[in-house]
């Protein structure tokens, strides 16, 4: 099963400190450049769908939304709950989840599928294009 493939690879923590190795930086920087484009007010319920260890998830907190992490990896569940943790921060939930079944989550949708995609950033379908972004 597919799933079980993707828990086996993030078993190994690969996510912990990716974003702050040399390779991967700009990853992260360009990544809040684009988020910083759709989600500029705070207070926005978001829903970090693939999470992995919260690198985005509590950036945005940090910003003065109110973020829930959901992933699939047991692995990245636990560092994102270590992280939040030692630096003193919380975000609304952390949780193992997968994305093919969310249900009971609402809200603006970050999700993980290789590169980071806006799902939703309205918690209503009134004010979305058909890609699900703000009109």
């Amino acid at each position: 099963m597919k799933r079980n493939t993707i828990k086996d690879f993030y078993a190994g923590e690969v996510e912990g400190n990716r974003l702050e190795q040399e390779a991967f930086i700009l990853e992260g920087i360009r990544t809040k450049e684009i988020i910083e484009r759709y989600i500029h007010q705070p207070g926005r319920e978001i829903l970090d769908v693939g999470g992995g260890a919260g690198h985005y998830s509590f950036w945005l907190q940090q910003k003065g939304h109110h973020v829930t992490l959901v992933d699939l990896s047991p692995a990245n569940i636990e560092l994102a709950t270590k992280y939040g943790e030692t630096s003193g921060m919380s975000l609304n939930k952390i949780e193992i989840g997968d994305a093919v079944d969310l249900a009971g989550n609402s809200g603006a949708v970050l999700s993980d599928a290789g590169a980071r995609v806006f799902c939703s950033l309205t918690t209503s379908s009134a004010g979305r294009s058909a890609h699900g972004t703000p009109e």
